[in-house]
């Protein structure tokens, strides 16, 4: 084998190394470009579930109702900060349910890795408050970084209260929940 030869592989072989590099090159972008796109995505989550309980004093009868306010606990997991209105929300709780609720605010923003909490108006209830009493939520939350695309996320839980005051919740998804 003479020096022409030896020279003529040793170009081949860099040729199919660099066809090889640029490959694995490409390859490695795409996947780069996924996971930038990724971290540019809004998320967004339900953490968990907070009930106030509370009384008032009713002018009529001149007795003490009990009240639970449920608050949604809305994390964003994300990396971009997102604005949220939530669409709709229905509370039962032991089969009551607030008549013509009055919010005070609809929506929001969460920073990334931040959370807040949405409170859904005081239901008073008709039966004592104590440990083991329940409920459904059901909601629809639109939630977005940019309004060329809105995002929704929609469920239907079970909610049980639990402890002496009745401050720890128990929750499980009954539908859901549902990204589109």
């Amino acid at each position: 084998m003479d020096s022409q030869d030896v020279t003529n592989l040793l170009t081949l072989g860099l040729g199919a190394a660099t066809v090889w590099l640029g490959f694995e090159t490409r390859r490695v972008a795409i996947a780069t470009k996924e996971s930038v796109e990724l971290q540019s995505l809004p998320y967004l989550a339900l953490s968990g579930l907070e009930a106030t309980v509370g009384t008032r004093i009713n002018l009529v009868t001149g007795l003490e109702d009990r009240a639970v306010r449920l608050g949604l606990r809305l994390s964003n997991p994300g990396q971009v900060l997102i604005n949220y209105e939530v669409e709709s929300i229905e509370v039962v709780f032991a089969d009551a349910v607030a008549q013509n609720p009055q919010f005070e605010t609809r929506g929001g923003v969460i920073h990334p890795k931040a959370e807040t909490i949405f409170y859904y108006p005081w239901i008073f209830a008709a039966v004592p408050l104590r440990p083991g009493l329940n409920g459904e939520v059901r909601f629809r939350i639109n939630f977005w970084s940019s309004l060329l695309r809105v995002n929704h996320v929609a469920s239907r839980l079970r909610y049980t209260l639990q402890g002496n005051d009745l401050s720890r919740i128990e929750w499980l998804y009954l539908d859901g929940p549902s990204y589109a």
